[in-house]
Parts: structure tokens; C-alpha cells; sequence
């Protein structure tokens, strides 16, 4: 399926959400990659008749569910639509990201339902649709060849594992896409340009063909194979009129 075809089926169903929350108060999706959360929120930027927030669980949540309220609904309360579980195990090593995510899967669990998987560390952390919450409890005891037991949680009592970002700074002629993919990756303006035109760059998650878009600071950018990296300041010129940019390169 092409990429315009599954955002048109994305859009389809947030126009359904948000129909249904206007009639009945409020109405959510399942989890979003950072790409669905970024179309739907330009989609709905000026709609009126439904307000429109994304619910992840945690700060800085990667995957989070749209969350479609009526004007008049006020507050909800996050663990109406979400669970989080402790993933305890006894083991020599760390399960990993993949490991959690492959048993789900196994088990028929689709990745829709999952929300952030914090692992690398004893105890992991995963969060869910507040459905799935009873056939995971039920479901996960072995993960890796792992023995775990999952246990629920607040989802406020969830630690936040922050990325770790390296800042470096750059000088670029311009504030153009292929200049800075070009100085945040270590490749000509050329070759960053021809990585744009194929496809392989995204702006704030969303694909960008163009190596002359414009970005400014606050944008985040991705280059597939390589990494991502933020625009965090753009400063002055220097004595040759380029600009000192610093970016942060995600570790």
C-alpha cells in the first residue's frame, strides 16, 4: 500500500473519530506512529467543532493515541484509555526493545494497541490500550526465554527514559533541508539532496522530497539509515555570512 494511500485511510478514520466524539463527548484511536500524530494534527489545526490532543502515557511518548473531546467535555483522565505494566524479570541479561515486542506479536497482540516500550533495563516498562490490559496481564510470562511477570502501574509512576542528544554546531549557507541534512550528516549538499529526492528524509516525521524547504529551529529531521537530529538554535552570521546553526544529533 503507497504512502498517500494509507494516509487517506488514516484521515478516513480520524473523520470518523472526531464525528463520533461530537456526538458523544469523546472518542480515541489506537496507538500513532510520530508521522500519523504529525498529519492528523496539521488535518485538524483549524476544525472546530472537536478538540484534539494526543495521549501517550508518559512525556516525550513516541506513540500516542489521538484523543478526540467535544468543546463542552473538560478533563478525562489518561488511564481511561491506557495501562501501564512493570515487566519484572530474573534473568543474566536485559531484555530488550525487540524481544518484548516480538513475544506480543507472537501472541497476536498487534503493534497498534502498544504504546512506548521502555526497555534496556530491569524492570521494563510497556504501555497499552486499556482494553488489551486483562490479555496481557494474562497472556505474557516468558519473554526471551525469560521468565516475567507483568504487574500494572500508574502511568504516572512510569520513569522517563530520556534520549540522549549530542549537540554539535554548524555553520550553513542556508536554512534549506539538503544544507542542513548535508552539515548534520556529514555529506555534500549534493549527495544530501539526492537522499531528499529519493525519499529517504522526513520533516518533523512527516516525507519531504524537496531539498530546498525551508526549516528553522524547533524541526526535527531524519534521514533513513542514518539517524535523526533536531534544529535547536539558529544564532548569528559569520565574518563570511553563513549561519551558526547547533543541532542535536540523537545517540
Amino acid at each position: 500500500m503507497n504512502i498517500d494511500r494509507q494516509m487517506s485511510i488514516l484521515l478516513k478514520h480520524m473523520e470518523d473519530l472526531a464525528r463520533r466524539a461530537a456526538k458523544t463527548g469523546m472518542s480515541h484511536s489506537a496507538f500513532l506512529t510520530p508521522a500519523e500524530q504529525e498529519l492528523a494534527r496539521q488535518y485538524f489545526s483549524r476544525r472546530r467543532e472537536v478538540n484534539l490532543v494526543f495521549e501517550g502515557g508518559i512525556s516525550e511518548a513516541q506513540r500516542q493515541v489521538a484523543v478526540f473531546l467535544a468543546p463542552d467535555w473538560g478533563r478525562y483522565e489518561p488511564e481511561e484509555i491506557l495501562q501501564g505494566f512493570r515487566i519484572d524479570y530474573r534473568s543474566q541479561g536485559d531484555i530488550g526493545h525487540r524481544d518484548i515486542l516480538g513475544t506480543m506479536m507472537a501472541q497476536g497482540i498487534e503493534r497498534e494497541v502498544l504504546g512506548d516500550i521502555l526497555a534496556g533495563e530491569n524492570p521494563a516498562y510497556v504501555i497499552c490500550l486499556a482494553e488489551m490490559a486483562a490479555y496481557l496481564h494474562d497472556n505474557i510470562t516468558k519473554i526471551g526465554g525469560a521468565g516475567v511477570s507483568l504487574t500494572a502501574v500508574k502511568l504516572a509512576d512510569i520513569p522517563v527514559r530520556q534520549e540522549k542528544i549530542r549537540s554539535k554546531t554548524v555553520t550553513a549557507a542556508s536554512l534549506r533541508l539538503d544544507a542542513l541534512i548535508g552539515e548534520g550528516f556529514n555529506l555534500s549538499r549534493s549527495e544530501a539532496a539526492r537522499l531528499i529526492q529519493a525519499g529517504l528524509v522526513a520533516l518533523n516525521h512527516l516525507p519531504c522530497e524537496k531539498p530546498d524547504q525551508k526549516v528553522e529551529a524547533g524541526d526535527l529531521l531524519s534521514l533513513r539509515g542514518k539517524g535523526r537530529l533536531k534544529i535547536l538554535e539558529v544564532g548569528g552570521q559569520s565574518k563570511k555570512g553563513r549561519l551558526f546553526v547547533e543541532l542535536g544529533i540523537y545517540e
